[in-house]
């Protein structure tokens, strides 16, 4: 499996470089508190920046390793539990979108689901330090049957400007910790760009006998763009999609909780996209939306 590949590989790589010793070529010398993940090292730097200071960003190879080793497993699970909200049988294939895919846990997820299912995966991240694990994604499924891999180190903004991906159709689209990676960039005013650009150019194309399913997986914070999730939903109706929808999250009181946010209840389209909830009690978890279009 991917996973055991993948995990196995990075951990190797990240336990032969010295660890928490960069020495001259640490790019983070001003803030290193004597690992990637120590205290308050260069992970926790970059999932809550600016709070922690230091980082922004996975600005380091030994970085990525550390991240794929240690969030592989969890994040992917945070896939494979849409299983229990959606129906797979109704997909014939998986399609899959993967938006600041990083080490491509949803891939890793969707190998599991598949049974033999074929599986197409498209993933773009901007960080061009992804190259070498990248690669061994692609070197792994070259040599498995049923799964085929193109990984893109693009900003998606600049490949949705370009009125693509148009070349496929998908099922499937996953964006998993981009929401709070906006957040942190200062870009959170362009995630309704992301959305709209996803409707039009995404999913207006969408791989046809098929539902089409949306999963969204971040921080279960509002301070990192969680209270932006909910306009996807309202972007779809506007467009004259219909479906069901289900949010997880910790608290049922907030803006992914037991009550539906929305922008747009005077439109005669609120609605046409069921929602329900259900309260998450780890906050580990974070915070999920799943729409599946019908």
């Amino acid at each position: 499996m991917l996973i055991d590949e993948l995990v196995a590989a990075c951990s190797e790589a990240y336990n032969n470089s010295d660890p928490g010793n960069c020495g001259v070529n640490c790019n983070n010398s001003d803030s290193c508190a004597g690992g990637c993940d120590y205290g308050d090292g260069c992970l926790e730097q970059v999932h809550w920046w600016p709070q922690k200071g230091g980082r922004s960003d996975y600005e380091c190879d030994k970085l990525l390793c550390c991240y794929v080793q240690k969030y592989s497993q969890s994040y992917s699970q945070n896939v494979l539990s849409v299983a229990s909200k959606i129906n797979f049988d109704q997909y014939p294939r998986y399609d899959i979108l993967s938006i600041g895919c990083g080490g491509a846990p949803d891939l890793m997820a969707f190998e599991r689901l598949a049974e033999g299912k074929s599986v197409y995966y498209k993933g773009f991240d901007r960080n061009k330090r992804w190259k070498g694990i990248h690669e061994l994604i692609e070197s792994y499924a070259d040599e498995t049957d049923n799964i085929e891999v193109n990984i893109k180190r693009r900003d998606i903004f600049e490949v949705l400007a370009e009125n693509k991906p148009s070349r496929h159709s998908y099922n499937i689209v996953v964006i998993q910790f981009l929401i709070s990676h906006l957040v942190n960039t200062n870009q959170i005013n362009r995630i309704t760009e992301l959305y709209n650009g996803i409707i039009n150019n995404v999913v207006s194309n969408r791989l046809q006998g098929s539902p089409f399913l949306f999963i969204l997986n971040d921080i279960d914070t509002l301070n990192k763009g969680r209270n932006n999730f909910y306009r996807l939903i309202d972007l779809l109706e506007q467009n004259g999609y219909r479906g069901n929808s289900y949010a997880k999250s910790c608290y049922p009181n907030g803006d992914l909780g037991a009550q539906r946010w929305s922008d747009s209840r005077e439109h005669n389209s609120f609605g046409n996209i069921s929602y329900s909830f259900s309260q998450s009690y780890d906050l580990h978890q974070g915070a999920q939306l799943i729409i599946e279009l019908r």
